[in-house]
């Protein structure tokens, strides 16, 4: 097993030596960065902040700092002060300690920048979370794939536990279930509509379900981040996207001239054309849940 001594040798010691990295190491000598638990022996540490609680190594933090920069963040500092690989001095006091009800939510420029750095798909999915989810309700399932690696490493997202035992699919028509059930010779009960039959094969068939739908998995929001900023920032941002591709097949009609260089304002302009027609359309539908409500604003 590594030290902590090999493990911090990891870090180019030049890097230390940064502006970037002064100010963090200012910030870990704080009282208020004094852990709430260290343990010697797995070399990490739990702290508490003011937009959240984080453990961290000597390699990585659960905090947004780390997750946007992947470089030492105060966390990772301070840790191993306290492990004393880094020589500084530091002040301690539990007192100091941030409490539970004085958290922040992460401020809207890291939220945007984090958001920034996602596959459009991961950010569709995002919108997906945020959109159909509540405080009340924060669970949402998605699918375990690329998008999914990518939000969980953003930190926007995390995961939640649940009962192995509890399974959900991304089924697809009900017709083309029946078929599948029918050449496999799994029998069911033909008058079932489709959330019923689905509910039959998913407490009947799980592991064939498994062979022909993608398994979903539970979800949340990060509550450190604020629901309002995401939901908005994407709204604001996959309208632009929208617009960007599709403004040629519209036509202006009677759009104030004040909205033409404002895409935030788009949404509220319902009098547009297509071009091919003159006729009102729809487009075809692609994701109910995003495309589709962003579509609605031009049609």
């Amino acid at each position: 097993m590594s030290t902590a001594q090999e493990i911090w040798a990891k870090w180019d010691p030049a890097q230390h030596e940064t502006e970037y990295a002064q100010k963090r190491i200012k910030s870990a000598q704080s009282a208020k960065l004094t852990p709430v638990s260290i343990n010697r022996e797995e070399m990490c540490g739990h702290f508490q902040g003011s937009y959240g609680s984080y453990d961290t190594w000597l390699t990585e933090c659960q905090c947004v700092d780390f997750a946007r920069s992947q470089k030492p963040c105060k966390h990772i500092y301070r840790l191993a002060m306290e492990l004393g690989v880094y020589s500084a001095n530091f002040s301690t006091n539990k007192n100091a300690i941030p409490t539970q009800g004085s958290q922040k939510k992460i401020p809207l420029e890291y939220t945007v920048e984090l958001i920034d750095k996602l596959p459009i798909s991961a950010q569709d999915v995002l919108y997906d979370v945020v959109f159909r989810s509540t405080r009340e309700q924060p669970e949402y399932w998605i699918e375990r794939n690329s998008d999914y690696t990518a939000l969980i490493a953003s930190d926007l997202v995390r995961e939640c536990a649940h009962d192995p035992a509890d399974r959900r699919f991304a089924f697809g028509k009900v017709n083309d279930l029946k078929r599948e059930l029918k050449s496999r010779g799994l029998e069911y009960d033909k008058s079932l509509k489709k959330e019923p039959l689905c509910k039959f094969c998913t407490e009947h068939y799980p592991d064939e379900m498994a062979k022909i739908y993608p398994e979903l998995f539970p979800v949340m929001i990060n509550p450190d981040f604020s629901r309002t900023h995401i939901h908005n920032y994407l709204s604001q941002t996959s309208t632009e996207r929208y617009w960007a591709e599709h403004k040629d097949e519209y036509i202006e009609d009677s759009m104030p001239s004040e909205y033409a260089d404002c895409p935030q304002k788009w949404g509220e302009c319902f009098n547009w054309q297509r071009l091919d027609d003159q006729e009102e359309q729809k487009p075809p539908v692609q994701k109910p849940s995003l495309v589709n409500r962003i579509r609605s604003f031009f049609t």
